[in-house]
């Protein structure tokens, strides 16, 4: 029980921004471009989105909808917050919501490092996969 503990809290506690940029940082390239990596992270980000200069619930959602999806727990089991969960990863791989960049540029709706929606991140995932080994291009 002990360990378990100590998992979920690591879960719960570790910021997974720190842990992505640990990750980037370790395996970048001198001779990769600001902002480029070769770590993509596909995670959706629910955060409101900027529309005409103001912060707004993503594309779809209602202010309420988006307020009670901020208010969900972590051991979510009802059906209408399972459904809501559905809804949201339905979005976000319609590009619909943001994904969450490795590193995000500070208050602005801008990524540092990474993508910020998942067609971005798959496409780079798929230039990296099919680019030679970082061996071969030396």
């Amino acid at each position: 029980m002990k360990d378990l503990r100590k998992l979920a809290g690591a879960i719960v506690d570790d910021p997974p921004d720190a842990a992505s940029f640990l990750a980037h940082v370790m395996v970048g390239d001198k001779g990769l471009r600001k902002g480029q990596s070769r770590l993509i992270r596909l995670n959706p980000l629910i955060s409101p989105v900027p529309v005409n200069q103001e912060w707004s619930p993503p594309a779809g959602w209602s202010t309420d909808d988006f307020v009670e999806f901020m208010k969900l727990d972590m051991d979510a089991h009802v059906q209408t917050e399972i459904d809501r969960i559905k809804a949201s990863a339905i979005a976000w791989l319609a590009d619909k919501t943001l994904n969450q960049p490795v590193r995000l540029a500070g208050d602005t709706p801008g990524s540092e490092i990474g993508q910020r929606l998942i067609r971005g991140a798959l496409a780079e995932w798929n230039n990296i996969k099919n680019a030679p080994p970082p061996a071969a291009r030396r």
